[in-house]
């Protein structure tokens, strides 16, 4: 290669490296702002109904399973997701009462001043929570 071919290619491997990590960070800032202030158990919610959907395709292309079979592989996959949610939402529920326990065991140690004081900076947290 002349070392003009060279220059261009070295031009050409950076511009497509600038796209390429343009491309991941818009990427990147559009996916984190597709749930901004949705609760988190909806977001858990729908990636596991999307992972299911992924794992049916990949399962069913790499088997060449029948019409009958895909069905049934449709249908495992579903108790799948429907066990996973029940899961999900008892360890989100346990997880609610555990904190609701740690808060009231910090309040009697915390006199009225101090719980005033952390009661906003709980709410100062939420916010920020939101605006994510």
């Amino acid at each position: 290669m002349t070392p003009n071919n060279n220059s261009m290619l070295s031009k050409a491997v950076l511009l497509l490296l600038a796209l390429f990590l343009t491309g991941g960070v818009s990427g990147y800032a559009v996916s984190s702002r597709l749930n901004v202030g949705r609760p988190a158990w909806t977001q858990t919610r729908e990636w596991a109904k999307a992972w299911v959907e992924r794992r049916i395709e990949q399962d069913i292309a790499a088997t060449d399973a029948t019409p009958a079979q895909q069905a049934a592989i449709k249908a495992s996959y579903d108790k799948l997701l429907a066990e996973f949610l029940v899961v999900q939402a008892e360890a989100s529920n346990q997880m609610t009462v555990a904190f609701k326990r740690h808060g009231a065991e910090v309040g009697k140690i915390l006199d009225a001043k101090q719980r005033e004081a952390l009661r906003l900076k709980n709410l100062e947290r939420s916010r920020t929570r939101e605006e994510r």
